[in-house]
């Protein structure tokens, strides 16, 4: 049908990018993407009308689960699809970088929202894993009972220098029966 209206098909290129290239522009898509998410979702916090009538549709989860991370106002889902393509997109990244960073972001975003700080999460292979620059759902669970805390999705790089990082407190092991000998 798109035919019968002139549409074309994208022209892709014929080479896959260079791995160096293909990883400089997932990465920088991933840097500054999320620094513009950060300030997509504080302003999102910041200015009453849009807490209470776009945000509020993602906030309805207090404890969040896997695919609450889509749920979102369709107005605030056209704002974030922005901060996450004008880079790639300007940039004239190359469309198998552009789908590596799209299905990765996916992947975090779902992960994210888990409510479970797994050790096989994605979020513990990356850089800064380890330290309190990486996300994942620690952090982001926090953000959804402390609202002005953690806005960060990636890198919570951006909390720490802008103030709104509320670090995770390790949580006591559980006491394991296993091998315990009763009197």
């Amino acid at each position: 049908m798109g035919y019968v209206y002139g549409y074309r098909a994208a022209e892709l290129p014929a080479l896959a990018p260079r791995l160096p290239v293909f990883a400089e522009q997932v990465i920088t898509a991933f840097i500054v993407g999320d620094f513009f998410i950060y300030w997509e979702h504080r302003i999102m916090h910041a200015v009453p009308y849009l807490r209470k009538n776009i945000h509020s549709w993602h906030h309805a989860y207090t404890a969040p689960f896997s695919w609450a991370g889509g749920v979102v106002h369709p107005l605030e889902d056209v704002v974030v699809i922005l901060c996450q393509m004008t880079f790639p997109l300007l940039c004239g990244h190359h469309p198998l970088a552009t789908w590596a960073f799209v299905a990765l972001w996916v992947l975090l975003l779902v992960e994210e929202h888990s409510g479970h700080d797994v050790t096989w999460a994605p979020y513990h292979w990356m850089p800064f894993a380890r330290c309190p620059m990486g996300g994942g759902a620690a952090p982001h669970d926090i953000h959804h009972y402390k609202v002005n805390k953690n806005y960060a999705f990636v890198l919570c790089v951006w909390d720490h220098l802008f103030g709104t990082f509320e670090p995770v407190k390790p949580s006591p092991a559980a006491p394991s029966s296993v091998g315990a000998k009763s009197d």
